[in-house]
C-alpha cells in the first residue's frame, strides 16, 4: 500500500480543523481552571504566602490544583 498525495492520505488531516475547535477552548478553559484553582489553594488553604513555601509543599498544591482542575 503506497501513501502519497491520494484522497485517502489527505482524509486523514480533514478531521484537524474540527478537532482544534474543539480541543483549544477544552484546554485553555482547563488551564484557565487549574490557575484559578492553585490561587484558591494558596489564599484559603495553604497557611503561608507561595514565595515561603517550600519546593516540595508548592509540588503538591500544584498536583492538587491539577486534579482538581481536571475533574471539575
Amino acid at each position: 500500500m503506497k501513501l502519497s498525495l491520494s484522497p485517502l492520505w489527505l482524509s486523514f488531516y480533514k478531521g484537524v480543523a474540527p478537532l482544534w475547535m474543539r480541543q483549544i477552548p477544552y484546554t485553555m478553559m482547563k488551564f484557565a481552571c487549574f490557575e484559578r484553582t492553585v490561587e484558591a489553594l494558596y489564599k484559603y488553604v495553604v497557611p503561608k504566602p507561595r514565595s515561603e513555601c517550600t519546593k516540595a509543599e508548592q509540588l503538591v498544591v500544584t498536583f492538587i490544583a491539577g486534579y482538581i482542575g481536571k475533574h471539575l
